[in-house]
């Protein structure tokens, strides 16, 4: 279930938040939606019971263009680490996107680079297409919204400038 900054300071008030917590408990992850813009606010990760960080595709479409972007990114994932959250990057168009993010060990992408939108159906065959090791890391897969796993590899951290181009590891 993504949840989008703007719904938070609804969702703060006891019934709703005890519902996420339920939800939490039977299963469902929960992702703060379009992190970084508007109203996703830090204090929320502590308040609310979030599995994973959507980085906004703002920061994502410049990513290995601007050093600004580079460094948001990054450190949005990094915090999300230190707190045990997943992430993933909205907006992935280029391979360099999905280089640079794969190197912050950011496990999951959503964008026109990896499949368009897709009906429940078509997300059902395009899945099982997929090769066994990629599927098998496709929780975040939602319906009418593009969002797939970056291929699993070994977590090391990158030791470059934030704003080059990265080599894409394997």
């Amino acid at each position: 279930v993504y949840l989008l900054g703007a719904c938070l300071h609804e969702v703060l008030t006891g019934e709703v938040r005890h519902s996420l917590e339920h939800l939490g408990d039977i299963g469902v992850r929960l992702a703060l939606d379009d992190f970084g813009t508007g109203y996703s606010s830090l204090s929320y990760l502590q308040q609310l019971p979030f599995d994973a960080l959507k980085i906004d595709r703002s920061f994502v479409q410049n990513v290995t263009t601007r050093a600004g972007d580079a460094q948001i990114a990054a450190t949005i994932v990094a915090m999300a680490k230190g707190l045990g959250l997943s992430v993933v990057a909205e907006g992935i168009e280029t391979e360099e996107q999905l280089c640079f993010l794969r190197n912050l060990d950011c496990e999951f992408g959503q964008g026109y680079l990896i499949a368009r939108p897709k009906t429940p159906e078509d997300l059902t065959v395009w899945l099982r297409q997929r090769p066994r090791a990629t599927a098998s890391k496709t929780t975040t897969a939602a319906v009418a919204s593009t969002a797939i796993c970056c291929a699993p590899r070994p977590r090391t951290r990158p030791t470059r400038a934030a704003a080059t181009t990265p080599t894409c590891r394997p």
